[in-house]
């Protein structure tokens, strides 16, 4: 299913859990720390057949280039894996 921009805005509503502040409900659904700008190359085909690009991690401002769609899963996680270690520790 495709999500609209009308979607990810509901999930965006600062008031959404304001009846636990503090609490797991207050956290944001999509929040900054796990939010990415995915560039594709040229040569990217709309099957994803081949895919080549760069991501971008917004809050640390982690860049690295990719050649598969393996290689940009493997580089969100190793992303992610260091905001969560570094948030942890």
């Amino acid at each position: 299913m495709l999500a609209t921009a009308d979607d990810a805005m509901a999930h965006d509503d600062p008031r959404r859990g304001a009846a636990d502040p503090g609490g797991a409900e207050n956290r944001p659904a999509l929040p900054f720390a796990k939010a990415f700008v995915v560039q594709f190359g040229a040569e990217t085909d709309a099957r994803l057949g081949k895919v080549t690009g760069r991501i971008e991690h917004l809050q640390t401002g982690r860049r690295s280039r990719f050649a598969s769609v393996d290689d940009l899963l493997a580089c969100i996680m190793t992303m992610l894996a260091g905001t969560e270690a570094s948030r942890d520790g």
